[in-house]
């Protein structure tokens, strides 16, 4: 065989291959399984590693804020923090118990409209002496939270605090890490796999990533991602005790264990960190009740496509954090 017939053979198998590796990326692109959260919601890739947001990234909210997803878009008023509440409200701590609840984007109320946020909802149904503040901050988790506390939130009339924890926390401590992340007025997340930057492009290294490494999102085997979970729940357990010890003494401190409003095998892990927390902090683990009401109600207390609670899924998250603090 000549070397211009083998050089043509050759060309002709190099054309076949990428004809076939492209004809496989656009039918990944259009089945859509590979998309990611942000493409999905918001149609553009957003890594979870190799961010340096500054660290009070939500003081460029000024009068309102704007939540604009795939399947909603409103807009709601901010006080003078940036933070979901009513500018206007007067709070008074001699007439009234208040709460400061502090968590991620199920706290501050992503996907429930103006005033229907759990906080919102919270104080709606208890007596006229309550007062809840919304401190929830889209992105956060308890180590932002304590740091903010420490520098912001502690001059806010309060009597107690509620922590609001949920899977999302033990995922992004992989991507995060603990106090080590804070830099002055930056934030330095860890870096993410070199590979990263293919995989953003291309749906056809996705199928090779997850599929047949068996990685998840943030690029971890389930064994890792165990091994990380461990690590996470200890970490954040440390952290929100040693939080009582400089605070206990001052506020009352509730952790809240918050399930997914869909369905997620995975995580099912947070309820663990129970023996790891102060015996005199009060913990509400809705993984039992209201984790079991979600799972009946799939899809009709939540967004689909976005995955946060509607109205009516903030009302009952409310509800059952209210049956376990009020007593009722």
């Amino acid at each position: 065989m000549s070397f211009r017939l083998l050089l043509k053979k050759a060309g002709f198998l190099f054309l076949m291959l990428v004809g076939f590796a492209g004809l496989l990326e656009i039918s990944l692109r259009i089945w859509g399984g590979l998309k990611t959260y942000p493409e999905r919601n918001f149609n553009r890739y957003e890594s979870m590693y190799n961010q340096q947001p500054p660290l009070y990234y939500f003081e460029d909210r000024k009068d309102t804020i704007f939540y604009e997803q795939a399947e909603f878009s409103y807009y709601c008023l901010v006080d003078s923090m940036g933070l979901r509440n009513d500018p206007n409200r007067l709070i008074k701590p001699n007439d009234q118990r208040v709460f400061l609840f502090l968590g991620d984007s199920f706290t501050e109320g992503v996907g429930g409209f103006c005033g229907k946020d759990m906080p919102s909802q919270f104080e709606a149904i208890t007596s006229q002496d309550t007062v809840a503040i919304n401190a929830g901050i889209v992105g956060s988790d308890p180590f932002f939270q304590t740091f903010w506390y420490r520098d912001t939130f502690k001059s806010f009339p309060h009597h107690e605090v509620v922590f609001v924890l949920n899977d999302s926390d033990l995922v992004e401590f992989v991507t995060r890490g603990g106090n080590e992340r804070f830099r002055g007025q930056t934030v330095q997340y860890k870096k993410g796999p070199w590979f990263e930057v293919v995989y953003q492009y291309s749906h056809t290294v996705r199928a090779i990533v997850h599929g047949l490494l068996g990685q998840n999102h943030i690029f971890l085997t389930r064994q890792n991602m165990e091994a990380n979970r461990s690590d996470a729940l200890h970490a954040y357990a440390q952290c929100i005790n040693a939080f009582y010890e400089e605070f206990g003494d001052l506020v009352k401190i509730h952790v809240v264990l918050q399930p997914y409003p869909f369905e997620c095998p995975d995580c099912q892990g947070l309820p663990e960190i129970l023996p790891l927390l102060d015996e005199d902090i009060h913990v509400v683990n809705l993984f039992l009740d209201f984790g079991r009401e979600l799972q009946k109600n799939q899809g009709s207390l939540s967004w689909s496509v976005d995955g946060h609670f509607n109205d009516a899924g903030y009302r009952r998250f409310a509800e059952y954090i209210h049956r376990s603090m009020m007593g009722t």
